[in-house]
C-alpha cells in the first residue's frame, strides 16, 4: 500500500480548537520562511495556490513530482476513511507536524497511526515544535 499516514476522526473539533490548529499550521509555515526553509507544500501537487486553510479543513499536497496523495484535516467528522499516502516525500514532514499539531491542541478528536514509527516522525515533530514547543510524540495507534 505505501508509507501512509491514517487519522480516523472520531469527534468534531470544537471551532474554538479548530482556529488554533489553524493558527499553529500558517505560524509553522511562517516560521519555516524566515528560517529560509520554506515548507514544500501548495494547494495541490498541479496546483500552485496557497494551501487550504479554513473553518472547514487544511487541504494540501506536495510540490510537483514530490506531491503524492493530498492532506486533507476536516473541523467536523465525517464517515471517511481518512488517509494521507506521502510514500516517504519531502512533504511528509508538513504531514506529521500538522497530525501532531492536531493531536495536541485536539487530543482524542483523532485516532492517529502511520506505517512509520517515531524515528519517521522526529523530522515532523521537530517541525511542530518550532510553534508548538510542549507538542509531544503521537501516540501511534497500532
Amino acid at each position: 500500500m505505501g508509507y501512509t499516514h491514517y487519522f480516523k476522526q472520531i469527534n468534531h473539533c470544537p471551532p474554538e480548537i479548530w482556529d488554533r490548529i489553524c493558527a499553529s499550521f500558517q505560524e509553522m509555515r511562517a516560521t519555516a520562511l524566515i528560517l529560509n526553509d520554506p515548507l514544500p507544500i501548495q494547494r495541490e501537487a498541479d496546483d500552485c495556490s496557497e494551501p487550504y486553510v479554513a473553518r472547514d479543513a487544511i487541504i494540501f499536497n506536495g510540490i510537483g513530482d514530490n506531491g503524492h496523495e493530498t492532506m486533507a484535516l476536516d473541523r467536523l467528522r465525517t464517515e471517511a476513511f481518512s488517509f494521507c499516502k506521502t510514500a516517504h516525500k519531502p512533504y511528509d514532514r508538513v504531514v506529521v507536524a500538522l497530525l501532531c499539531l492536531a493531536d495536541f491542541h485536539a487530543p482524542g478528536v483523532w485516532l492517529i497511526s502511520s506505517d512509520g514509527d517515531e524515528e519517521d516522525w522526529a523530522d515532523g515533530l521537530a517541525l511542530a515544535r518550532t510553534v508548538e514547543p510542549n507538542c509531544p510524540m503521537v501516540t501511534l495507534n497500532r
